[in-house]
């Protein structure tokens, strides 16, 4: 059982109070969400699947801004690294594959050999990328899309899981917890 429930309450509960009353940050906020929700790279959860005792699991998401851009200033980032019960986080189930890092100078290189180049837009690329929808359950989040009227005030929070996952290398996420 792999909840992690409490943990994404509190982080959401925190972020919503945090930017509630930045007028700006709220509103990038509220229209990634929205991009999100229109694109079916998340969904609600359905009522029903909110009484699961078991197989599913709860990740912090919280916002990151990049004023310069061009697509979106605020994006939605997940706190992969957290550990569950059973010692593993989100990170180790990945599959893992060797470092190019190093061959980017080689590749600029040879890159600049050519006459013609192309370009193209990756905006939001890794999210075309369909999660199976028995693995959904496994990347839920909490978000605000009521802003809280004071401190205060019990943020209001809805539950929400990728249909995508940002990372085309992934494993099956529910059968590797038996692993």
């Amino acid at each position: 059982k792999h909840t992690n429930r409490k943990r994404a309450w509190a982080a959401g509960t925190c972020f919503a109070l945090k930017y509630s009353t930045n007028k700006e940050k709220w509103n990038q906020m509220q229209e990634r969400i929205q991009f999100m929700l229109k694109n079916n790279f998340i969904e609600l959860v359905p009522d029903c699947d909110m009484e699961k005792t078991q197989n599913y699991h709860y990740i912090i998401a919280f916002p990151v801004w990049k004023d310069e851009s061009s697509t979106h200033k605020c994006r939605i980032v997940y706190q992969a690294n957290q550990k569950m019960e059973d010692g593993k986080s989100l990170n180790s189930h990945f599959l893992t594959g060797k470092n190019n890092l190093p061959l980017i100078p080689q590749l600029l290189m040879k890159f600049r050999t050519h006459n013609i180049a192309a370009v193209a837009d990756i905006s939001s690329f890794f999210n075309r990328f369909t999660l199976p929808t028995e693995d959904s359950d496994y990347l839920r989040f909490f978000f605000a899309l009521k802003k809280p009227k004071s401190k205060n005030e019990k943020v209001e929070l809805l539950s929400f899981r990728n249909r995508c996952l940002p990372d085309r290398k992934s494993t099956r996420l529910n059968s590797s917890h038996a692993n």
